[in-house]
């Protein structure tokens, strides 16, 4: 079957408290009652008792006042001098209806409803889906991302560019990539990662790079309630850390209003590199009516971009952890194949595109979600960007995959601009390379007998083969466009053992064993010897050393991705040796002892926010996870429980893994276990690997 028609084949089939303890879930659990403890945990958790989002009826003219609390419309329509049949559209869908009252500590409680709305609480939205090391390997990152997401492109293109690229996350406003980060530097680095594919030089732009804030709040303490960051000096907005669902829904309006009324450019691409976790609750809605009101607002704003013409493109989201693994996508993502309907899937219009991450290898990324990983894929390992001649932090995740799509999405666009928003993702889904590894996000998977057919294999995205493909029926923006055939992504290791061979100080060299598969114990286990096992006798009862992989992550509470403890840790094989190798092994080695010469190395370094402890945070435990695929599945994992000691220290750390031989189709990931104010929860570190 060629590439066309297996491409059109599959566009027609084609979206804690409860668990914050240190144990792992047992191993009898039913699915049913771990899809009841997380929606104790999103209750107790995720929501916020001093913001709702109500939805007056259609007789209440205006958003009802309540005594002490404060009340406006969740849409501004004169903020952005909407288009009058953009507003006639708004109110179709009943956009102006949403109400948002917030309240201070002496509000009264709980919300008292008022006549003719309907309400809900609010809940927090998460980002998706990312020292001496990064100094000495970032420059070979910032080149291996252009290399995987095919930004050595040959075109030479005139004119001002007819698509915009909005960044919707943690940057203010702005319209240009950001001259510094402000709050998380999430959106700062996705925006320059974007602008490096879509501008790679003043005079070869495809697309208008902006940033909107997503992320309207520094911090979030469910008891407490919310405070908006105050407006700058110059009267912009500042950068956020997290946000609430409903800030979605008039960001998205907004800036599809905004461009509506502008006239300029032509098209529009709206990157969502965040979402939140709706398994258990939004996704068995099998009606708009059934959604809670704040997402509700979100989905009827996707409405209102989808008939506006806009494209939305949304990551499919990290691992969230918890007792038990996900099913699908993080929201928005999972719409692009599981709506609010009894018809989950069939011919009906996408609102949004769901995007996966791989990694040099194509092999999906090790925080990838479990049942989240859709067949359009783009690199997202360890990704670094140029900005103002500086690079920007190490992200690994959807959020940069996200952010390769979307810059990919507004090329294509620019250089067809004939095209509808569907067919531009056609396009780009069926341009770039087919992966051995199959996807677990497709519509066709709940559905009996469809369900017995395998998930169609990833297809990787990236700009140089997507541009081949748009520009291979002509075009008159494809006229400075110098075809050639589609070059293959090169697939090689970086040679990190040699990059950091002169940088690492070496303060520990020690071997660990594997630890026992978790499904040997029966909690419960003693909690005193779960922090490490190292070479010797194991503990007589020790915990799963998987267990903090299933601690819950709780994004809301502490902001990933940019808060990882080991950004640039790296596994990596022994430094070359000299000639004379069997008689002079190198020191590192002849510290270890005769039994870890020539093993692979795990470098740590942690963090300078983790090295002085983040206030009421600190690290008590670490896993390291290595799972190794053979055509493109998963065959192997092995869990080796890491001191406490090397998670304490800024310096390089170094251990020689017993294990030896290549990591060549292997990924990894360091499970931290934290605390932050009296709660357990997990930081799911994503390793470099360089077999």
């Amino acid at each position: 079957m060629n590439s066309t028609i297996r491409c059109i084949l599959i566009g027609i089939g084609l979206g804690a408290a409860g668990v914050a303890s240190a144990q792992a879930a047992p191993i009898h659990e039913s699915r049913q009652a771990a899809k009841l403890q997380l929606a104790d945990f999103n209750d107790k958790g995720a929501y916020t008792k001093f913001r709702w989002i109500g939805l007056r009826d259609t007789s209440v003219p205006t958003c009802p006042p309540v005594v002490g609390w404060e009340v406006a419309p969740l849409m501004n329509f004169q903020m952005v001098q909407a288009k009058a049949d953009d507003i006639v559209l708004a109110h179709e869908l009943g956009l102006d209806r949403f109400c948002v009252y917030t309240a201070d500590a002496n509000s009264p409680q709980p919300f008292p409803k008022p006549a003719g709305v309907k309400a809900s609480m609010d809940r927090m939205a998460l980002s998706g889906s990312a020292g001496e090391l990064e100094r000495a390997v970032a420059p070979a990152l910032a080149e291996r991302f252009l290399q995987q997401a095919g930004g050595a492109t040959p075109m030479r293109l005139g004119g001002r560019p007819q698509v915009r690229l909005a960044i919707l996350d943690s940057q203010p406003d702005g319209d240009g990539p950001p001259v510094r980060a402000e709050g998380s530097q999430h959106g700062y680095t996705l925006a320059h990662l974007a602008q490096e594919l879509v501008c790679p030089s003043p005079d070869r732009c495809v697309a208008q790079v902006a940033t909107r804030r997503v992320f309207n709040y520094d911090d979030f303490d469910p008891a407490r309630p919310l405070h908006v960051l105050p407006m700058a000096v110059d009267g912009r907005n500042r950068g956020g850390r997290v946000g609430a669902i409903s800030d979605l829904a008039p960001a998205i309006v907004n800036e599809v209003a905004r461009w509506r009324a502008s006239g300029d450019p032509e098209h529009l691409v709206l990157n969502l590199s965040l979402g939140w976790d709706g398994e258990g609750l939004d996704l068995d809605a099998r009606s708009v009516e059934e959604l809670d009101f704040p997402v509700r607002a979100v989905y009827q704003a996707l409405r209102f971009a989808a008939q506006r013409g806009a494209l939305v493109i949304a990551a499919a989201g990290n691992r969230r952890g918890g007792p038990s693994e996900s099913d699908w996508p993080l929201l928005p993502a999972a719409w692009e194949a599981r709506r609010p309907s009894w018809l989950r899937w069939g011919f009906q219009g996408k609102l949004v595109y769901a995007v996966g991450g791989v990694d040099w290898q194509g092999l999906p990324l090790p925080n990838s979600r479990v049942g989240g990983r859709p067949r359009l894929v783009a690199y997202g390992d360890h990704a670094v960007a140029a900005a103002g001649g500086e690079l920007t932090p190490i992200y690994t995740g959807s959020s940069v995959s996200t952010a390769v799509v979307s810059s990919i999405a507004a090329a294509v666009w620019h250089l067809r601009p004939e095209l509808r928003p569907a067919q531009v993702m056609r396009l780009v889904g069926c341009s770039g390379e087919r992966l051995e590894a199959r996807s677990d996000f497709y519509p066709w998977k709940t559905v009996w007998p469809l369900s017995w057919l395998p998930g169609p294999r990833m297809q990787q995205a990236y700009l140089s083969a997507a541009v081949t493909r748009a520009c291979a029926a002509g075009g008159a923006r494809c006229a400075g466009f110098a075809s050639r055939p589609v070059r293959r992504l090169e697939r090689r290791p970086l040679g990190l053992s040699s990059l950091v061979a002169g940088a690492l100080t070496v303060t520990r060299s020690v071997g660990y064993r594997p630890a026992s598969p978790s499904s040997s114990f029966i909690p419960p286990c003693d909690p005193m010897t779960r922090l490490w096992t190292p070479a010797g006798p194991p503990p007589s009862a020790p915990c799963p050393a998987d267990q903090f992989s299933s601690l819950s992550n709780q994004r809301w509470l502490m902001p990933q991705p940019e808060d990882d403890p080991c950004p640039s840790c790296s596994l990596y094989p022994p430094p070359p040796r000299p000639r004379m190798a069997s008689l002079a092994p190198v020191a590192a080695d002849a510290a270890a002892g005769p039994s870890l010469i020539g093993t692979n190395r795990l470098g740590i370094e942690i963090g300078e926010r983790w090295a002085v402890p983040i206030p009421g945070a600190r690290v008590i435990g670490a896993t390291l996870d290595i799972n190794c695929y053979v055509h493109g599945r998963l065959a192997r994992r092995q869990s080796y429980p890491i001191s406490t000691e090397m998670t304490t220290e800024r310096t390089w750390a170094v251990a020689g893994l017993v294990e030896p031989g290549s990591l060549s189709g292997c990924t990894a990931q360091l499970n931290f276990a934290v605390e932050k104010d009296g709660r357990t929860l997990s930081v799911q570190n994503p390793v470099l690997v360089d077999p």
